[in-house]
């Protein structure tokens, strides 16, 4: 958690983006955050135009910390 709020301190998001990285770390303190069994490396996902279905992740918490990572 420290090393995630930390990040988001240096990196200096405003607005909008700093809040959603706020929105985040509820999610990364209550975990487990993202429960799978099958997970996508990053950089298959840089790799090319991909499309992340957010409909599908039915926790809040979850959804703006994904969000705030994909940002």
């Amino acid at each position: 958690m420290r090393t995630f709020e930390k990040t988001f301190e240096q990196i200096g998001y405003t607005g909008d983006a700093k809040n959603i990285g706020r929105a985040g770390g509820p999610a990364v303190r209550n975990g487990p955050v993202f429960d799978t069994y099958k997970t996508i490396p990053v950089g298959d996902l840089l790799r090319r135009p991909t499309i992340i279905e957010l409909a599908a992740v039915e926790n809040s918490d979850e959804k703006a910390l994904l969000i705030a990572l994909i940002l």
